[in-house]
């Protein structure tokens, strides 16, 4: 997974080929920048410009939280969930 500017792809492996699929939002987000990326366990969690955490199951956006008053510019993954 990589994270940017307007950006959030999830890449596979295919033989000797990288490919990237864009990150799906539906009606629960929208594609924004993102800073930073972390796992709570199999899942993905981005944080967005708008203050928000969006968890993905698969490449699909499955939970948006408020979480914050401005960018979320770091994830740190525990063991225990992120911070």
């Amino acid at each position: 997974v990589h994270c940017g500017v307007n950006t959030l792809r999830f890449w596979t492996i295919d033989g000797q080929l990288l490919n990237y699929r864009e990150a799906y939002f539906g009606d629960k987000g929208k594609l924004q920048t993102f800073y930073s990326i972390g796992w709570a366990g199999n899942e993905l969690v981005a944080g967005t410009t708008s203050g928000e955490l969006y968890r993905f199951l698969g490449r699909k956006l499955d939970v948006a939280l408020y979480a914050h008053s401005a960018t979320i510019y770091s994830i740190h993954s525990t063991n225990e969930g992120i911070v």
